[in-house]
């Protein structure tokens, strides 16, 4: 606070020492002290009064001039943009999807509800009708597997020449053609004798 030296304490001393005399020095240093630590503390609530009170508004004041700068950077607006535009996107996806999730739910109850009245009104007819054994159907049997079973039946498509295709061979064995034997190993026996 007053930046005295060595030196300058020292020549203090000497003249407080000649002007009291050595009785009352003791006392008088000690009186010092505490005047000047009573002064110190003002000072020092002083200084922290003031910065507070200075710092409050020069906080706000930064903030506002990084708000600003914030506002000003074309960078940082674009990268806010595209983050808002990028939410809003996911949020109507999300929608949609939910939309989309409500209406195949609703068809799967209609289909439901569809399947539960052919198997009543079926089951209704099938008590009413013939009176014997109704025959089941199995509405989620593929129509494939039922035409695999039966025996193909082997038709030229039209329009097609009838030497262009030949039918499908049989299934049993095939003739031979005239002139060979029919049975290959009767013919090796005859050349061996």
């Amino acid at each position: 606070m007053f930046n005295l030296q060595g030196s300058e304490i020292i020549f203090i001393l000497l003249i407080a020492l000649v002007v009291l005399g050595p009785e009352k020095l003791p006392g008088a240093i000690k009186r010092a002290m505490r005047t000047y630590q009573e002064l110190r503390k003002m000072g020092d609530g002083f200084q922290s009064e003031f910065r507070s009170a200075v710092d409050e508004p020069l906080r706000e004041l930064r903030e506002t001039a990084g708000i600003i700068k914030d506002q000003a950077d074309p960078k940082k607006v674009a990268e806010d943009a595209e983050r808002a535009a990028h939410k809003a996107a996911r949020k109507e996806a999300q929608s949609k999807e939910v939309v989309a999730e409500m209406h195949a739910a609703g068809e799967r109850a209609q289909v439901a509800d569809a399947l539960a009245e052919a198997d009543a009104e079926r089951a209704s007819s099938d008590a009413a009708g013939a009176g014997g054994p109704a025959e089941t159907v199995d509405e989620w049997a593929d129509p494939v597997d039922a035409s695999a079973t039966a025996a193909p039946a082997w038709e030229r498509p039209a329009g097609a020449p009838a030497e262009s295709l030949a039918p499908p061979p049989p299934n049993g064995p095939i003739p031979a053609p005239p002139g060979l034997p029919s049975d290959p190993t009767a013919a090796d026996e005859e050349s061996a004798a």
